[in-house]
């Protein structure tokens, strides 16, 4: 029986528009030649206004971390352990986010064990009991809600180990919003806006006429979300012009999307954008668009900004547009957030992670390798670890 999975692990919605070959009237011409994309006077106010959040997306961004100064972090973490449990290590996002919890918690002397959950809430739940033997000093869950492998949080809670919720949502029973605290805490990532960045994107290349194919994918309340509140209500507010279609799929279902895709291409000829989701999903949408004899038509859109996609951009195979977090950096919050637990010192309620617009123009002068993603560089958050080492009083 599937279960409800987490955001890195469902597909998008999947957005299509009158292809490039409308696109010129769009941008100021179409999607700019630099880093940053500006919309002719000309153009509708939603367009004008979508390509003005892309320009603004395009660009690298100074990062400060939030928080008040701490003291005593190398005191209390020292040769202590923190669990950290993606729901899949398969995801490729997960393994960036791990190396930057490892960076910054081995820089107060502390260690990682990861236990991947792998999907499954038995295994999930085994991985949580593990930490309860292990004594660890903190779990860090990566994409899981609570429900997913209830027993196990209940028994971290029982041994009173803190346990903070990465990428969910501060909400109770009945979604009511709740306050994190030494025990239970959140940090959710801003899928939201990357979702409704990589509508804007659309919107702005297509001049506010993009007939579009979304993919939604129906395995959490949390992903359903990120695109009704995101990318369609993005189209809805922005883009009366638009015409948009909607696919269902379950990441359980995922090798049914190519048939599905190949399916709604054939129905609608016009449809000329495909917006993944993740990353994760752009293959399996790819094979439906090529076996639809669309390869050479459609524009790809996604979201994640894993290293293949960025490659992808640059060598102009599919993808145009990939809306991406820094998840190097949300290493580093997710132990900003843990060492505020341990200390007991008051959590952060709300956290903004970097997320940028990439395209094909402004991914050129990165360095795209496994250690140009570790950097921070591509987001322009290259100076954060000196940041956070000076926040936790500890930087030289």
């Amino acid at each position: 029986m599937s279960m409800p999975l987490p955001w890195p692990f469902r597909p998008r919605r999947a957005l299509l528009a009158p292809a490039a070959l409308a696109a010129a009237a769009v941008l100021g011409g179409c999607a700019s030649t630099g880093t940053a994309t500006q919309a002719s006077a000309a153009a509708p106010p939603g367009v004008q206004r979508a390509a003005a959040q892309v320009a603004q997306f395009e660009q690298a961004t100074a990062y400060q971390p939030a928080g008040s100064p701490l003291t005593g972090v190398r005191g209390a973490l020292t040769g202590k352990t923190v669990y950290y449990v993606p729901i899949d290590q398969q995801v490729p996002i997960f393994p960036v986010v791990e190396a930057g919890l490892s960076q910054a918690l081995a820089s107060v002397g502390a260690h990682l064990h990861v236990c991947d959950g792998s999907a499954s809430p038995s295994t999930t739940t085994a991985c949580l009991s593990q930490a309860v033997d292990d004594n660890a000093a903190a779990v860090v869950t990566d994409s899981i809600p609570s429900g997913f492998a209830q027993q196990g949080f209940l028994a971290l809670a029982k041994h009173h180990i803190p346990v903070l919720l990465g990428d969910e949502p501060s909400v109770g029973a009945a979604d009511t919003p709740v306050a994190g605290n030494d025990q239970l805490a959140f940090l959710e990532t801003n899928q939201t806006r990357a979702m409704s960045l990589s509508a804007d994107w659309i919107i702005a290349h297509s001049g506010g006429k993009a007939d579009a194919l979304v993919i939604e994918v129906t395995d959490s309340p949390l992903t359903v979300q990120a695109i009704t509140q995101g990318a369609l209500v993005e189209f809805r507010t922005l883009c009366p012009g638009c015409t948009v279609h909607t696919i269902t799929i379950s990441t359980a279902n995922l090798s049914s999307l190519p048939s599905a895709v190949s399916s709604a291409l054939l129905r609608d000829r016009n449809i000329g954008y495909v917006f993944s989701e993740f990353d994760t999903d752009v293959q399996a949408a790819l094979g439906g668009i090529v076996q639809s004899g669309f390869g050479n038509k459609v524009v790809g859109v996604s979201s994640m900004g894993i290293l293949g996609s960025l490659q992808m951009l640059h060598s102009s195979n599919f993808l145009y547009e990939d809306t991406g977090s820094d998840g190097i950096l949300l290493g580093w919050q997710y132990a900003n957030q843990v060492f505020r637990m341990i200390l007991r010192q008051p959590v952060l309620q709300s956290e903004d992670i970097p997320q940028r617009v990439f395209t094909r123009q402004n991914v050129a002068p990165l360095q795209l390798t496994a250690a140009g993603q570790l950097s921070g560089a591509w987001y322009g958050t290259t100076g954060f670890k000196a940041a956070f080492e000076k926040l936790w009083g500890i930087g030289g």
